[in-house]
């Protein structure tokens, strides 16, 4: 086996290149290397003919590596509480919690399609979050702000993600796709909200065709995250800003969260163009200085991991057996699908017997004299209990009785952070 042996320029030590024990057929093989050094992180791939060329790696050990996203819902493809609404907050797809305040137009938030005949459509994403203005909005209002899209993660997410956010060496990537109606550019904000409060700006250009977006976020010495279910981190991405939100910002450095400017300028040109949209999708955060290929998960199994945060349950014609613990109060339960981050809030539709209300019956399947009042009670995490009271002698102490609904209606269950 015929070796050839490197020096070291300075110091002892050599490297080596050793050939095979034998070539296919005792065969002479001659490699062909590239004419110029390639770029970070490429490597040596053969054509097949033994030519030697610089590409960048598309499969690595982290694309293999299931629930890297430490975003959730990040291709937008589950929207349990609407697919389009006027209220800012967590209105329709999952996870996303935009806010918008003194632009002077009318603001649609939804999910929309993602059109084919793109690179977004071809990487398989077919869903998208959308901020939509009705007309030309402006920042005379100093106040004016419109944040397109903003998810707070758990504390024990990040802390337990194997990223050392401590550490100015140890990465974090996030990765998405935007488009605009109008090219402008936008800034995104990482934010840490425990202990030292944290924040990291960087711009973002987008234009009028799907564009990929990649930001790779050192950490920071002065980081502290808590092991728990609070907020400790969160992404954000503002699409508009006024003069109150002007000033001296450091990009892409992490700082102290201690003054609201944004950007250097107001964040205008999308806003006052006219009728118009920003659409994102496909967002991914991961530890490392990489963005990996799109982690798609299933809808089933992105619909439980929302469902940690919010839950609509549906109740139809005879929904819940309960029992009835006095001849003027009945209990029923509800359990959850998926465990919540935390006792939720409950929201009951109205009580009657008109469409869309629910009201208690009698194991005879009889209407009380009156539908009295329903509250919520025993909340936990997996179940609460519906509570009828106010009724008139119309139950048989320790009989079944049943939660009717007349139609549909649907019971709201948050945990958000």
């Amino acid at each position: 086996m015929s070796e050839l042996k490197l020096s070291a320029d300075t110091g002892g030590g050599t490297v080596s290149l050793k050939g095979p024990s034998a070539t296919t057929s005792n065969a002479d093989v001659a490699f062909v290397l590239p004419v110029a050094d390639g770029s970070a992180n490429q490597v040596l791939k053969t054509d097949g003919s033994k030519n030697l060329g610089w590409v960048t790696s598309t499969d690595t050990d982290t694309d293999s590596l299931s629930f890297r996203n430490l975003l959730i819902n990040g291709s937008c493809q589950v929207a349990q509480r609407a697919t389009s609404s006027s209220s800012h907050g967590y209105s329709t797809v999952d996870r996303v919690k935009p806010y918008a305040t003194s632009h002077a137009t009318s603001v649609t938030y939804s999910q929309s399609d993602v059109a084919s005949g793109n690179d977004c459509y071809n990487a398989g994403f077919r869903k998208a979050f959308k901020v939509a203005i009705s007309g030309a909005g402006n920042t005379s209002n100093s106040a004016a702000y419109i944040g397109h899209y903003k998810q707070r993660i758990e504390g024990q997410y990040i802390a337990q993600s194997g990223w050392k956010y401590w550490d100015s060496d140890s990465k974090i990537t996030l990765s998405f796709w935007i488009k605009s109606t109008t090219a402008d550019t936008f800034q995104l904000q990482f934010y840490v909200d425990d202990n030292t409060k944290k924040k990291y700006n960087t711009p973002v250009t987008a234009t009028t065709s799907w564009t990929k977006i990649t930001k790779t976020v050192p950490g920071h010495s002065d980081i502290n995250i808590d092991n728990d279910n609070n907020e400790g981190f969160a992404v954000q991405l503002v699409v508009a800003s006024g003069a109150d939100l002007a000033g001296t910002v450091t990009q892409n450095t992490w700082v102290p969260n201690t003054t609201a400017a944004i950007a250097a300028n107001n964040i205008d040109t999308w806003l006052t163009a006219g009728a118009g949209s920003v659409e994102t999708t496909g967002w991914q955060l991961e530890v490392g200085d990489t963005a990996t290929t799109f982690e798609h998960i299933p809808y089933g199994d992105e619909l439980l991991r929302c469902q940690r945060y919010y839950e609509s349950v549906y109740l139809s014609s005879y929904s819940v057996c309960g029992q009835a613990y006095a001849t003027n109060h009945a209990i029923a339960p509800q359990w959850l699908r998926q465990e919540k981050r935390a006792n939720p809030s409950i929201t009951l539709p109205g009580v009657g017997s008109g469409t869309g209300e629910i009201a208690f019956m009698s194991s005879s399947a009889g209407w009380p004299s009156n539908h009295g009042s329903i509250g919520i009670n025993d909340v936990t995490v997996q179940k609460f209990h519906y509570s009828g009271s106010g009724y008139t002698s119309s139950f048989t102490t320790g009989h079944a009785c049943l939660l009717h609904c007349n139609g549909t209606a649907v019971v709201k269950v948050d945990a958000e952070i």
